[in-house]
């Protein structure tokens, strides 16, 4: 499997959460070129819990190395996937979130997103011309109505993605807590094209 490619099921972890839109500006300013910068403003802590996830990522495709092996603190998360699903070495993939209201993405904020390890963006809607630049950048748009069911340092089991994306099927989402176990909450990836879907998985 490729860094870029689509595993069967994905674990993403919400690094930066914003009840509010954001703006170019809050992404990155003007003059910014180093992608640590991403979000510096709003949330200093955002690219470094990213980077770790993009590492983890890493290890899998080309060390082919367990996930918990790379990265141990994903043992507990893990732990409580495997009560209900047989998901681990082989079968997964990993990367962070962004969840705002709206994001005005370009293609120089989804490039560096995806540097620090974003797989997903999450928002209650995107323009056609976001979501277009977010696929063409092996990000995930996907949309959610309730906040509420999700914070910050969350981590998020999307079970079956791949099949889902190959299918253009219902995919399951579910919020990942170590006290009461897998949640299905109600998100769900925006409309894609043909082409956007054949982006994302190859």
């Amino acid at each position: 499997m490729s860094y870029n490619a689509i595993a069967e099921n994905l674990v993403i972890r919400i690094c930066a959460s914003f009840n509010e839109d954001l703006k170019e500006d809050d992404f990155l300013k003007e003059n910014d070129t180093d992608p640590m910068d991403l979000l510096a403003d709003k949330d200093k802590e955002y690219t470094y819990k990213s980077k770790i996830l993009a590492v983890t990522q890493e290890g899998i495709t080309k060390g082919r190395s367990c996930p918990v092996h790379v990265n141990e603190g994903l043992i507990p998360t893990m732990m409580t996937i495997r009560k209900t699903y047989h998901i681990g070495k082989g079968n997964v993939g990993f990367g962070s979130a962004i969840v705002s209201k709206t994001a005005d993405i370009n293609e120089r904020i989804a490039d560096r997103i995806y540097e620090v390890g974003g797989r997903v963006q999450i928002a209650q809607s995107f323009s056609k011309e976001e979501i277009g630049i977010l696929c063409s950048k092996h990000i995930i748009p996907t949309l959610i109505e309730n906040f509420d069911e999700l914070k910050l340092d969350d981590y998020v089991l999307i079970k079956d993605v791949k099949a889902g994306l190959e299918n253009r099927s219902q995919v399951t989402f579910y919020r990942v807590d170590q006290n009461e176990g897998i949640m299905q909450i109600n998100m769900r990836f925006a409309e894609l094209s043909e082409s956007e879907i054949y982006t994302l998985l190859n």
